[in-house]
C-alpha cells in the first residue's frame, strides 16, 4: 500500500506546483522545493532521533497527526480554476487508460504485472 501511495504522491506533488506558481517564478519555486526536500532528507532523521530522545511514542504520534492535519488544512486552501481541474481530470483519465493499454500490449510489462498481482492475491 505504501508503494502505491508513494507512486502517486511524487508525480502529484510535482504537478501541483505549476498550477499555483506563476510561469516566471516556476524555476525558482522548483529549486526551493527540491532544496527543502534534500534538507528534509538530511535533517529529518536527526530531528526524529531528537524527538525520540525527548518525547514518548504517543506524543510523537500526536505531533505527527497534528502536522498532517495542518498540512491537509493548508492544502485545502490551494485553489485551481475549475477549467484547469476539468482539463486535468480528462487528461489523467486518458493517460491512465493509455498506460494500461501500453502495459498490457507489452509482453514484459504484462508478465511483471501478472507476477505482482499474483503475489498480492
Amino acid at each position: 500500500m505504501y508503494g502505491v501511495l508513494d507512486a502517486f504522491f511524487w508525480p502529484a506533488r510535482d504537478a501541483l506546483l505549476p498550477g499555483i506558481v506563476q510561469k516566471g517564478d516556476l524555476s525558482r519555486a522548483n529549486s526551493i522545493m527540491l532544496t527543502t526536500n534534500q534538507i528534509g532528507l538530511v535533517i529529518g532523521p536527526m530531528l526524529a532521533a531528537a524527538l525520540l530522545a525527548v518525547l514518548s511514542y504517543a506524543q510523537i504520534f500526536t505531533l505527527t497527526g497534528l502536522t498532517l492535519a495542518l498540512g491537509a488544512i493548508l492544502l485545502s486552501l490551494v485553489r485551481e480554476s475549475a477549467s484547469d481541474r476539468r482539463r486535468e481530470s480528462r487528461r489523467i483519465a486518458d493517460e491512465l487508460r493509455e498506460s494500461i493499454h501500453y502495459a498490457l500490449a507489452t509482453p514484459v510489462l504484462r508478465t511483471i504485472m501478472l507476477i505482482y498481482t499474483s503475489r498480492i492475491c
